[in-house]
């Protein structure tokens, strides 16, 4: 089973964003692995050490923030499929980057 913890914190105060960093760091002190920001996951082996889990993390989430935790099979995360978007073209409006500094 993998269990999944996507989530959703406010980070408009510095108080909110040490909520944030210690949230994150429990979540990685537990085993979870960052898939992308804001979304973990962990591999446990049954549905049942999965929930207890899911037990474990959520109350753990800050005041204002919101977290969903979801399950699946082995199986069906291995049929995942990932994507990646073209690579960003220059607009013609972007000052062009040099690879050293340059001076006149």
């Amino acid at each position: 089973m993998w269990i999944i913890v996507a989530f959703d914190l406010p980070t408009h105060t510095k108080e909110e964003r040490r909520r944030y960093t210690l949230y994150r760091k429990d979540l990685l002190s537990n085993g979870f692995t960052m898939m992308q920001y804001s979304l973990y996951t962990k591999c446990v082996p049954t549905m049942k050490s999965a929930k207890a889990m899911a037990n474990k993390i959520g109350p753990l989430t800050p005041p204002g923030g919101e977290s969903r935790i979801f399950y699946i099979t082995d199986k069906q995360f291995g049929e995942m499929k990932t994507f990646f978007g073209a690579i960003r073209q220059k607009k013609e409006h972007e000052p062009p980057k040099y690879e050293q500094l340059m001076l006149f």
